[in-house]
């Protein structure tokens, strides 16, 4: 008998721990029900009972929760790529993302490392291309465009200029996993309006001059 109730810590610690795990994603009730279940496993092993298993299984379910808990929290905090609703004009799609993160498209993850501007009137971007399939994908400057939110240029798109550039990003192809970098050009009014990069007419990443 004085076993059976001196256990009663370790059977708490696992059965709070189960609903804890249950519950890890839910705020305040999960964390403070992986709290007791931690409490009451080490309350068990302290008093040094003979049976412990149900008090060390409880306290790694707990963790178990605990990590799931904060992991999902950090996620939460990750930066949205995509813009909001009030950030774009009209005439764009749904989704527009913000340059610096890779976006994937069909059997490549694109990304605008850098925009820079010359002269008023040329736009660069610093491009990656990463194969993410199991198959030669084929690429090309081309495959992307231009277009600014403003006056008689408002969604006008605007192919990219082909010049000697050695950094230039050039047509070629990726093998599975490999990727390459190089700089696009433009000839576009640079200024403060909404303006996008457009990849094969379908992704859109903002590239608007701050």
């Amino acid at each position: 008998m004085k076993e059976k109730r001196s256990d009663i810590f370790g059977f708490l610690s696992l059965w709070v721990g189960f609903i804890g795990l249950l519950n890890c994603l839910v705020p305040i009730v999960g964390l403070i029900t992986i709290v007791f279940s931690i409490i009451f496993g080490i309350i068990s092993l302290i008093k040094k009972e003979r049976t412990k298993w149900k008090a060390i299984t409880g306290i790694s379910i707990s963790f178990t929760a605990l990590i799931i808990a904060t992991v999902s929290i950090m996620i939460s905090f990750i930066p949205d790529a995509s813009l909001s609703q009030v950030d774009k004009p009209d005439w764009a799609p749904e989704e527009v993302y913000k340059y610096g993160y890779p976006v994937k498209h069909d059997d490549v993850e694109v990304s605008v490392d850098k925009v820079f501007f010359s002269y008023g009137k040329m736009v660069h971007t610093y491009m990656t291309i990463k194969n993410i399939s199991e198959d030669t994908v084929q690429y090309s400057p081309n495959d992307f465009t231009l277009v600014q939110n403003q006056g008689n240029e408002k969604g006008k798109r605007i192919s990219p200029v082909i010049n000697s550039d050695p950094r230039q990003l050039n047509s070629g192809e990726l093998e599975p996993g490999e990727e390459i970098s190089g700089e696009i050009h433009f000839e576009f009014p640079a200024n403060n309006s909404f303006l996008a990069l457009v990849y094969k007419d379908e992704v859109y990443i903002d590239v608007t001059n701050d």
